[in-house]
């Protein structure tokens, strides 16, 4: 993928039992077993080194995000990757469907406070919501790619 003006992304995030993350700009949160999707950007030259640091547990924590993918029982099983569209659209397309309900105030969203947060949890069958969300976001994507 080459470097383009706009890429976001997407995390798929496993969530295997109950955890509790305590972030201290949010304090402590409490997440239960499921599945969530993460909004991310990477406008950047290489926007798949950022995306793939987030599949990695031993890292320097540097984003809200970290906290929650260097859990034991937390895994990172894919990212949607969408270039040519703001982590704007995408947060516009993943609020307003009904798949997904909106967890952690303030998680990943330091940066657009007008954004209630990034981390959504699935509501429902993952592989169906997914299906949906792909479909929406293939409307707006210059492209889409799915990294596992």
């Amino acid at each position: 993928m080459s470097y383009e003006r706009s890429t976001s992304y997407l995390l798929l995030i496993r969530l295997y039992r109950k955890i509790f993350i305590n972030i201290k700009s949010l304090g402590t949160l409490v997440l239960e077993p499921g599945f969530y999707v993460y909004i991310g950007s990477a406008n950047i030259r290489k926007p798949l080194i950022r995306i793939q640091r987030h599949f990695k547990k031993s890292k320097k924590i540097r984003w809200h995000v970290d906290y929650l993918t260097t859990s034991l029982f937390v895994e990172v099983t894919a990212a949607i990757v969408c270039s040519g569209l703001t982590e704007d659209c995408m947060y516009e397309t993943i609020l307003s469907d009904k798949n997904f309900v909106a967890v952690a105030k303030g998680f990943g969203a330091t940066d657009r406070r007008h954004h209630v947060t990034h981390l959504f949890k699935v509501k429902g069958e993952v592989k169906d919501a997914l299906k949906h969300v792909i479909r929406k976001l293939t409307e707006t994507c210059r492209a889409i790619e799915l990294v596992a």
